[in-house]
């Protein structure tokens, strides 16, 4: 069962939208790439989700697929730079992001159950419409799938391989970010003792200092997606 069932036959490829970001401000096109200013401060224009969707559609098209997805423990300095992200230098990036269109249907992979269902519209930076998963085959395991647009599931609800559960959201309703979905993976001990009761201080960031820490508490989702037959 594909994580994104519509899509079944697309043509992904792996992306470093770091990499990418850094590439696009050398080429400093002004077409592409146009100045934010905000208080007479001009900032990062990879902070409009339409301009960093403009980025990511062209690279896209260079490159000869249809999708993409990455990210995990990605340095994301370059690319969030002047984000809320930048006071406490959380730029290492947690889970794995996959650019597909919105109101794409999310579905799942492995057997589980809704952990929590949520929603922190309108925070500039947030997760959005969000769904926490604990999965059965992997009962040390939580998946946390983010930037959701409708959620067509609740707390409780069991999930099995081929269940839509939920939309890829849009801007401003999805965190402000370019449509994407954000999954993470986190492993459940540190769940349940941190975060269980204050799901809202979970962050798909962390400081390049706590990096070999926080691999052990979130470890690669890539495992729990599954994106060509």
């Amino acid at each position: 069962m594909l994580t994104f069932p519509e899509l079944r036959g697309a043509q992904f490829g792996h992306m470093n939208l770091d990499l990418l970001a850094q590439e696009y401000r050398l080429l400093q096109d002004e077409n592409l790439f146009p100045r934010l200013t905000k208080q007479g401060v001009t900032t990062n224009p990879l902070l409009d989700p339409q301009t960093c969707l403009r980025m990511v559609q062209d690279a896209h098209a260079r490159l000869g697929i249809d999708h993409s997805y990455g990210g995990w423990f990605e340095d994301r300095r370059v690319l969030w730079k002047d984000s809320y992200l930048e006071k406490g230098q959380h730029w290492i990036h947690l889970g794995v992001d996959f650019t597909v269109p919105t109101g794409t249907s999310v579905a799942a992979t492995w057997k589980g159950t809704v952990e929590h269902v949520d929603d922190d519209t309108p925070e500039p930076g947030g997760w959005g419409p969000r769904v926490i998963v604990r999965l059965k085959d992997a009962s040390d395991m939580i998946l946390i799938f983010a930037h959701l647009g409708k959620i067509i599931c609740k707390k409780g609800d069991r999930l099995k391989p081929g269940d839509v559960f939920a939309e890829i959201g849009a801007p401003p309703n999805n965190g402000m970010w370019f449509p994407h979905l954000h999954v993470q993976a986190v492993d459940l001990r540190h769940y349940k003792r941190n975060w269980n009761a204050l799901v809202q201080e979970l962050d798909g960031y962390a400081n390049p200092f706590e990096a070999s820490r926080a691999a052990t508490i979130f470890p690669d989702p890539m495992r729990y997606v599954r994106l060509w037959n």
